[in-house]
């Protein structure tokens, strides 16, 4: 379930991870909620959550932000309290 591929934006970009602290992964209908979120998201190509560390990570093209990745969550119920980006 992890893997999702966004075809035209992968290319040879940079691909940073980002990982993401979310509160309100507590539960397996969050975890599902979120992953849902990131993989409606564009040029995300991989994403996945850990709900005992309540994170969830996506590796991306530089044409979506760890901020629009936040807010797209928040939005979806699910706010960030952080981020980490690993290039």
């Amino acid at each position: 379930m992890p893997l999702r591929s966004c075809g035209w934006c992968a290319g040879d970009l940079a691909m940073p991870t980002t990982t993401f602290t979310i509160p309100s992964l507590t539960h397996d209908d969050a975890a599902a909620e979120v992953m849902f979120e990131l993989q409606d998201l564009p040029c995300i190509t991989v994403a996945d959550v850990d709900l005992a560390k309540q994170e969830a990570w996506a590796q991306h093209t530089a044409m979506i932000s760890p901020e629009e990745i936040a807010a797209a969550l928040e939005e979806a119920g699910h706010p960030c309290a952080g981020w980490t980006v690993q290039d």
